[in-house]
């Protein structure tokens, strides 16, 4: 009889750290959402995405409510307090650092409202937390193997990183570093952080070239950035001679790959990521199980292809 009894808590703690308190719920399932920056291009696309999904498959059922933590960590734990106030069920966080995750982790669970992290990764995640998004480091390694044969092995490279507190920073600028090491005559020349805006990378691509230092190639964290320093170095008219690079493949993205002011872009796929960080919540919340941790890959875009890859 002990056994039985032993086993049956066993099975139960299992359904915990997959599936929350596997409780079942059947009512209208109200989902708090707070993403780091509206601002951002990226950022908005996946908002949007989220809403549009809801409305689309889960008209009846599920009722969201956007945050907007406008790149501040401390207001974006006010934001999950504030959903947990309002008794929502579930919560999905783009995290503004993913350094200071543990409040909002530890506050969702002592609400016991499951959380799922969306598109950056928390350092740790622990029972009845959940994360959808793509290896980052994977990203910043085909920006690197694709420059290296694009410049024949030989050239100078700068890198704008995003915010330093964010672990795709890090992971991307370290694809990169990786994906080049075997590489000799390539120089990585420049690194520094444009947190992700455009023109914040616009003035630092600025002062690199004034300064007068030879960059080849420059390869950014992400689209915005990209945009930046594209739109610097046409004005200079020294586009034709720098290879740009960025991540995230957006619509502004993809209009400079046409005209042939970007060189390539990766492809994130944030429908993906969004619409399965709504099922995942909905699924957590009814008491389903699913994955802790979702992989969705990345994918090099260029000229050439990028109308097989990128779909709107």
């Amino acid at each position: 009889m002990k056994r039985k009894i032993f086993l049956i808590l066993v099975v139960m703690f299992l359904n915990f750290s997959f599936v929350g308190c596997g409780e079942k719920y059947y009512g209208k399932i109200k989902i708090g959402v707070t993403l780091g920056n509206f601002e951002d291009t990226f950022i908005l696309s996946l908002k949007n995405y989220i809403d549009s999904y809801v409305k689309s498959e889960y008209a009846d059922e599920v009722e969201v409510v956007f945050a907007d933590a406008k790149d501040d960590d401390c207001i974006q734990i006010g934001q999950v307090e504030n959903f947990i106030a309002q008794q929502v069920n579930v919560v999905i966080i783009l995290p503004v650092n993913t350094e200071r995750t543990d409040p909002m982790t530890l506050a969702c669970k002592e609400a016991k409202i499951p959380v799922v992290y969306l598109n950056r990764e928390p350092r740790k995640l622990g029972d009845y937390v959940f994360y959808i998004g793509s290896d980052e480091k994977q990203a910043g390694k085909l920006q690197g193997e694709y420059i290296a044969k694009a410049l024949n092995g030989k050239g100078n490279i700068a890198i704008l990183m995003g915010q330093l507190d964010t672990e795709s920073t890090f992971k991307r600028t370290e694809g990169v570093e990786e994906a080049v090491r075997d590489y000799p005559n390539i120089k990585i020349v420049k690194k520094q952080t444009g947190n992700w805006k455009k023109s914040l990378s616009m003035y630092i691509t600025k002062h690199w070239f004034l300064s007068g230092s030879k960059i080849d190639a420059i390869i950014s964290n992400n689209d915005e950035m990209a945009i930046g320093a594209i739109r610097y170095l046409e004005g200079a008219g020294k586009l034709d001679k720098t290879k740009i690079l960025g991540i995230d493949a957006t619509l502004d993205a993809i209009a400079d790959l046409e005209a042939e002011r970007i060189t390539a872009t990766v492809f994130q796929n944030g429908k993906v990521q969004a619409e399965g960080a709504v099922d995942k919540a909905v699924k957590v919340v009814k008491g389903e199980s699913v994955d802790q941790i979702t992989w969705i890959p990345f994918q090099l875009v260029t000229k050439d292809i990028y109308k097989d890859i990128v779909v709107r």
